[in-house]
């Protein structure tokens, strides 16, 4: 949403932003984005369509042009290129969100049959109940510890990382975490856990594909400083 404003914004001030002139000495100074040469050969390059680029789209109206010893602050071609950008970006953030919520939903979704499982077990558990929490609960965490990588911050980043794509939950792990849910909290083994389990997802999507705003202030600072002889990374 943020960058459909600013794309209407910009669409509704392009030629009002591109009529506003400075003196062509700022242009000459250490804040440039390309060096000198660089931006020469870009003027020898555009000399054979500066006619077209003098008029625009708007009924072949011409374009503002500074007076003697000033130059555009934004050039109009540098505003549409910008306006380019901003929906390619727009474009790229919604197609990787969405795919991250589908596989998302689809890996979860794939455990509702252990949900389905774990009812009619339900009375089973409330028999021993503290000696299968115990047996249950350390199984578990000696499946998920015992590999030798889990030693290592790294490598079991690494593992988990792996681990996503195939096998990162099996039954019994789901079960394990399901009981002791359902343990800790003092639910009733009928408590749908697969349905909390949907629920903190999406609580932890909205959270996490979105842009907050530290990012954006990050993001400006580093085209703002991206001039030459200074080398940024985002």
């Amino acid at each position: 949403m943020l960058l459909g404003v600013i794309s209407l914004l910009l669409s509704q001030t392009t030629l009002f932003i591109s009529e506003i002139c400075v003196p062509s000495s700022l242009f000459t100074s250490r804040f440039y984005i390309c060096s000198e040469s660089d931006y020469q050969d870009l003027l020898r390059n555009t000399d054979a369509n500066q006619t077209a680029l003098d008029k625009n789209m708007f009924g072949g109206q011409r374009l503002h042009v500074c007076g003697e010893g000033h130059e555009p602050f934004v050039s109009y071609e540098g505003l549409e290129q910008l306006h380019r950008f901003l929906f390619i970006l727009g474009i790229t953030h919604v197609l990787y969100n969405f795919v991250t919520v589908v596989l998302s939903m689809i890996k979860i979704y794939s455990w509702r049959k252990w949900e389905t499982l774990a009812g009619p077990i339900a009375a089973e558990e409330l028999k021993a109940r503290r000696t299968k929490v115990m047996r249950r609960q350390s199984t578990f965490v000696f499946n998920n510890a015992s590999h030798p990588w889990s030693k290592n911050k790294i490598l079991i980043w690494m593992l988990c990382f792996l681990r996503q794509f195939k096998g990162s939950i099996i039954r019994s792990d789901y079960l394990a975490l399901r009981l002791g849910f359902v343990t800790y909290h003092k639910l009733p083994h009928s408590y749908d856990f697969h349905k909390y389990m949907v629920r903190s997802m999406e609580d932890y999507c909205n959270g996490t594909i979105g842009i907050s705003w530290p990012l954006w202030a990050y993001a400006i600072v580093c085209v703002l400083i991206n001039v030459h002889g200074i080398s940024t990374t985002y």
